[in-house]
């Protein structure tokens, strides 16, 4: 055990405690969980990677995105037109935070409770070089850095779900769980695989597995549109699948809840139909596959590197008009 190392030890039957090592003993080892330094017997921890397969409450998002395994935003990268190239990239490389990221940020945490802390910054935009290392000293202390301007909107999106008759009663049931983590084992090729609901919840005997996603639209068809792009489809087979592996549920229910981004920050409670969580499970076959072959020979592949035709669309295709249709000859 090192300094700087992040450990885990159970906490509770469904609850870990996960933090850092910052001093090391003989007997006791220091480490730090969120903004406390607790000193825990050196025989009970564990390196984070070694986190068994369960369903767990306690492990830090930053923790979980960084565990060993694939998890569903991963796979979307290595299924066309993405490739397995690309996710190795943000793998090894992963994206900064940004802005267009917080909004979404800071809407979960209002919702759901769970998540980083906000920041109010003082400042009406980012390019002033007070509020630029504001939001920089924000993102080190692992907050969300939010201009003053733009938290009546985050509170208006927040309180449209909760006030929503199905959203709200979704998640503010006294029962449901914030980003609780799925960890599990697939049973073809050992692939360990991860989920974390934005919300889990019970109803009538039934799991209800919640994603709660800011959008330009929540209409529903507008917003099917838009997740099939996102392969949200993916996403939804995903997590009913590693529910069932965990026996959470053999059928898990899951539904969006889409709030939009402008007034009247609109909201929608949407399924996907039974074809589309079809081909969301091929495409989840497909990806774990495929990324079980890549770690096993340690190709990640891009393109095509020949030359691949194309053809067009047909809707790129003009309607079949004669020349004196053209010249207007009568």
């Amino acid at each position: 055990m090192n300094i700087g190392d992040q450990v885990w030890w159970r906490h509770a039957a469904d609850w870990l405690n996960v933090g850092t090592v910052t001093e090391v003993g003989d007997e006791q080892t220091a480490v730090k969980v969120g903004s406390d330094t607790l000193h825990v017997s050196s025989d009970i921890l564990l390196p984070v990677a070694d986190i068994p397969v369960g369903r767990w409450r306690g492990i830090p998002d930053t923790v979980y995105h960084r565990l060993p395994g694939l998890s569903a935003s991963g796979a979307k990268l290595l299924v066309p037109p993405s490739c397995p190239a690309k996710f190795k990239e943000q793998r090894d490389n992963p994206p900064p935070s940004n802005a267009v990221f917080d909004l979404g940020k800071a809407v979960h945490g209002l919702v759901l409770g769970e998540g980083a802390p906000l920041q109010i910054i003082d400042a009406d935009n980012w390019r002033s070089k007070a509020a630029a290392e504001a939001r920089n000293e924000a993102y080190a202390a692992g907050v969300i850095p939010v201009l003053i301007g733009d938290f009546g909107q985050i509170k208006a999106m927040s309180d449209a779900v909760l006030m929503h008759p199905v959203a709200g009663k979704l998640i503010d049931d006294g029962v449901g769980q914030a980003e609780v983590s799925l960890l599990t084992d697939d049973p073809t090729t050992g692939v360990r695989l991860k989920a974390r609901p934005d919300w889990m919840t019970e109803r009538d005997g039934r799991v209800w597995l919640v994603d709660l996603k800011t959008s330009v639209t929540a209409e529903p068809k507008a917003f099917a549109r838009k997740a099939a792009d996102y392969k949200y489809h993916l996403q939804a087979a995903w997590y009913v699948q590693v529910a069932a592996l965990l026996e959470l549920d053999p059928q898990a229910a899951f539904v969006f809840i889409a709030v939009e981004k402008e007034p009247p920050y609109l909201v929608s409670v949407t399924e996907w139909d039974g074809e589309a969580m079809q081909e969301g499970s091929r495409l989840m076959r497909q990806a774990i596959d495929t990324y079980a072959l890549c770690q096993e020979s340690n190709f990640w592949s891009g393109y095509p590197e020949g030359i691949t035709p194309m053809y067009l669309p047909r809707w790129a295709f003009g309607a079949q008009e004669s020349i004196g249709d053209l010249l207007e000859i009568k």
